[in-house]
């Protein structure tokens, strides 16, 4: 993990204090020539080898890499905290002495460093492990590449919980053309599939991703 500026926070590269120090972390995965995360929120991408995480909101939060090399393909996974220290006024919380204290962001490092025992954040959130723990809230996700597309693209699909899902390929006037895929898939889980356009007309498409509860639509450009 990289973190996206040097401001010292006294913690690591594993924790992102909201309102003070890096607002997001870069996750680095290597050795694969393709890449899936997830889950996708929060994330610049879930297909890059070193994706950009940004945070709203405070917790505990885990995502899962493949990195696929060939017919081979190796998980990992990594744990950010994520503290919220915005005090309100422009001020930076931080725990003091067993008391939660405001003090201005210029004033920050110096009382870190003086002051080896304080945390930025609550009292609270330092003692009662960060504050309430939880995944990263999965989102219907449908990403395409490439698009414009020629001969075939790859389609990546994850759903916001577990349940069935069908992926269509429809005409620019709405007919169906094919169906991509169709199956069951767990909440956040990175779903591969291939669309295949030899046999198909130069033009516009749209992929129709449909579940229980949503409909998630993608335009195609497809060039030969």
């Amino acid at each position: 993990m990289v973190p996206t500026s040097k401001v010292y926070t006294g913690g690591n590269a594993s924790t992102i204090y909201l309102g003070y120090g890096p607002q997001s972390v870069q996750l680095v995965a290597s050795g694969g020539e393709r890449f899936e995360w997830s889950p996708a929120t929060g994330l610049s991408s879930t297909t890059a080898a070193a994706p950009v995480f940004t945070p709203t909101s405070a917790g505990t939060y885990t995502f899962t890499v493949t990195a696929y090399n060939g017919t081979c393909s190796k998980t990992a996974s990594v744990t950010i905290t994520v503290i919220d220290a915005r005090c309100g006024n422009g001020k930076v919380m931080l725990c003091h002495k067993s008391k939660t204290t405001c003090i201005s962001p210029s004033a920050v490092a110096a009382h870190l460093r003086n002051h080896s025992e304080d945390k930025l954040g609550s009292c609270s959130s330092n003692s009662i492990s960060k504050g309430k723990s939880k995944e990263a809230k999965a989102v219907l996700s449908l990403t395409v590449y490439p698009n414009p597309l020629h001969n075939k693209a790859n389609v990546e699909l994850s759903l916001p919980k577990d349940g069935p899902y069908l992926l269509e390929l429809h005409s620019a006037n709405g007919k169906k053309v094919s169906v991509v895929g169709e199956g069951k898939a767990r909440a956040g889980e990175l779903v591969p599939l291939e669309l295949k356009a030899e046999k198909l007309r130069e033009g516009i498409y749209y992929l129709r991703l449909t579940t229980a509860d949503e409909v998630k639509t993608v335009r195609l450009v497809l060039k030969k």
